[in-house]
């Protein structure tokens, strides 16, 4: 009798291991150059692996789920055999199959998304559900319309357990029995807890296959368990005074002076441009437009027509001033959101818009405040997704806009309103500001190019149905262009830079731990009447965009932030900072060094568009450098030396050496701000 107890609890785990490998198998199907780019003989050994890696993880994870039900059919055998425990077996044990094949069928489109399996972005969704419920509006239908199998599965299951569940619970288990089960069980715990504690086998060294390999369930288990504090533990350090003089060596730029002698965790720069002090900004208004999803991959891409998905970006490129080199820090809206507006570089786990202690960061809005600016953001969807509203309010922005604020809307998904309603709401705003008005700060984030990926049927010669990205990159690329040519009928055009950019780049893609050209965003500053037409190559980061900003406007200041002026450095001396799922890139000097928690850094030559060849292990110099960054970003954060202007937390000899440089250090470092405003 205990070895029919047994076998059903090994066809409940053999029952999850087989589902799990066939969600594997499905998953192969959204890495298609992986076949394209080798021949199969040369990926059979790395497949191999691959099934083999995830049958170990998909075991661990399934002796985790079947340890409740060995427990009960061991310990409460008397009341399994009663009506009441009888039913409710059977009902779990019918209905587990088909809670499984929805289980993968949500990783497959968590797959589509992010090329990664589940992890802590489910745990960040959950708190907006609005927008949880569009991204898996897909999923949910997929299960909808495999609502009839799944009803009839679980009646087949049903009807195919009542025999052998009826016979194993004939009676109940004697006392060896149930002590040889009590060992199996605490056997299985040591195992499972073991299992937890450590990474997922990634057996390829090809990210996406090493992806394919691991378990939903176990990485999203790990993400909850995650403590994003404790970097030392699980990240190579290196001595405190070499990594500040490391850092500051990278942020020296030609026309700004350090206030903060070395070895103290501040980067103050006096920034001292080739104009007269007190002539003001060159630029009465900025407007930053920040677009969703749009990198490099489609603003250099073509159609399957071989027609280019963005011709108005690019003919606007060859107006202006154009960096093509520059790479976003991570692969969320929410991460571009902090390196663009902070300059902050990407600590590993969740961005800093989303942790305690975020409130009052260093930041362009307030940077700017002091050269008199207003500051704005308007979002086309809900402010208050991820946090932005409350981040927004506390890093200087005035006023805070979202959906609800723009006056028409003809065209909307669950992410917010079409792009070119968001431009109209914008042109608005800017033609209703006096003359003498204060300096006005925009920023602008878009929304449509994001799944569902709809837009207004019309604007572009590509249908909206069926949904696809390439078309809905047409449309933002479409409806960015007719901004530019509406913004040009205003009288304030002349006197507004323009910066479009995106947060990021689409779906992840590349074998690498960080595939660097998957970061690779474009960056344009558009002004035809002050900025001649120049394409840059520098190597750059989204950290660098605002201090590149204030380069622009052209007035003397002094600057906290982690970025560069990109035309301050030389070309030779740039770099860029990445993030993905933990793993941690500081890319400069041909080199790549990615730091993944608790496992041996990997090196990467960086060649031509950007690609990567490895390397078997770092530089030692470059590794230094990739650890004094993100350390230093981390403890600063945590320390909070990235919050010196709100928070008063600047030195008096520093204050003096501001006071010196001929710059009022109490209307610099206020101790407090008006209250935001979001309406």
């Amino acid at each position: 009798m205990s070895d029919r107890r047994l076998r059903l609890w090994l066809g409940f785990v053999f029952t999850y291991l087989a589902i799990a490998t066939l969600g594997r198998i499905a998953l192969l199907d959204l890495v298609p150059h992986l076949f394209t780019a080798s021949p199969l003989r040369e990926l059979a050994g790395p497949l191999a692996l691959t099934f083999a890696a995830g049958l170990a993880n998909d075991l661990a994870t399934g002796l985790v789920l079947g340890l409740p039900f060995l427990i009960a059919l061991f310990v409460f055998p008397r009341w399994l055999a009663h009506a009441d425990g009888w039913r409710f077996a059977r009902t779990v044990a019918a209905v587990m199959p088909a809670v499984f094949i929805m289980v993968a069928v949500g990783e497959y489109y968590f797959f589509v998304e992010f090329a990664i399996r589940p992890n802590r972005l489910i745990l960040a969704y959950l708190e907006f559900p609005r927008e949880a419920f569009g991204f898996l509006l897909d999923a949910l239908l997929e299960i909808a319309a495999a609502g009839a199998p799944l009803a009839l599965l679980v009646a087949a299951t049903a009807r195919c357990l009542r025999e052998p569940m009826r016979r194993a619970f004939a009676r109940p288990p004697t006392p060896f029995e149930r002590r040889r089960a009590f060992v199996a069980c605490a056997v299985l715990s040591g195992f499972a807890a073991l299992g937890l504690s450590n990474d997922p086998l990634r057996p390829t060294g090809v990210r996406e296959l090493d992806e394919i390999a691991a378990n939903g369930l176990y990485t999203l288990a790990r993400a909850a368990r995650a403590e994003p504090e404790d970097y030392d533990s699980h990240y190579p350090t290196l001595d405190e005074e070499e990594s500040l003089r490391l850092v500051r060596v990278r942020l020296a730029q030609d026309n700004a002076t350090f206030l903060a002698p070395e070895g103290v965790r501040s980067f103050l720069r006096r920034v001292s441009p080739d104009r007269p002090a007190g002539a003001g900004p060159r630029f009465r208004n900025v407007v930053l437009v920040i677009e969703e999803s749009l990198g490099m991959s489609l603003v250099e891409g073509n159609h399957e027509d071989g027609t280019p998905i963005a011709p108005r970006l690019n003919a606007l490129a060859a107006e202006g001033l154009y960096f093509d080199n520059i790479h976003a820090t991570g692969t969320r809206t929410v991460r571009g959101i902090e390196a663009i507006m902070t300059s902050f570089p990407p600590i590993p786990g969740a961005s800093t818009a989303r942790r305690p202690g975020s409130e009052e960061m260093n930041s362009l809005p307030l940077l700017l405040a002091q050269e008199g600016f207003e500051t704005a953001f308007l979002y086309a969807g809900r402010a208050g997704f991820d946090g932005m509203a409350p981040f927004m309010s506390t890093i200087g922005v005035d006023t805070v806009l979202d959906q609800d604020d723009i006056l028409e809307s003809g065209f909307e998904t669950v992410w917010g309103v079409a792009d070119e309603y968001l431009f109209a709401e914008a042109i608005r705003r800017l033609d209703a500001r006096r003359g003498d008005a204060a300096p006005y700060f925009m920023t602008l984030l878009t929304v449509s190019n994001h799944t569902p990926f709809a837009f207004p049927e019309g604007r572009i010669d590509r249908p909206a149905a069926p949904p696809r990205q390439a078309n809905v990159a047409s449309y933002a690329d479409w409806a960015i262009g007719d901004f530019i040519d509406r913004a040009r009928t205003r009288p304030w055009f002349d006197d507004t830079l323009f910066v479009v950019m995106a947060d990021h780049g689409p779906r992840l893609a590349g074998s690498e731990t960080i595939p660097m050209e998957a970061f690779r965003i474009p960056v344009l500053f558009l002004n035809p009447s002050k900025l001649g037409p120049r394409r840059v190559h520098t190597l750059g980061s989204s950290i660098d965009v605002g201090p590149t900003i204030a380069g622009l406007l052209g007035t003397h200041h002094v600057t906290p932030l982690l970025g560069v002026d990109l035309l301050q450095v030389p070309a030779e001396r740039g770099r860029a900072v990445m993030e993905h799922n933990y793993a941690i890139a500081f890319a400069a000097d041909g080199e790549m060094t990615v730091l993944v928690p608790d496992r041996d850094p990997e090196g990467y030559r960086i060649g031509v568009n950007p690609t990567l060849s490895a390397l078997a292990k770092p530089s030692p110099a470059h590794l230094r450098e990739t650890i004094a960054h993100f350390q230093t970003a981390h403890r600063m954060f945590y320390s909070g030396g990235y919050h010196e202007i709100t928070r008063g937390l600047v030195a008096p000899d520093i204050v003096a050496r501001i006071e010196a440089a001929g710059v009022s250090a109490s209307a610099w470092f206020p101790r407090s701000r008006p209250t935001p405003r979001h309406r």
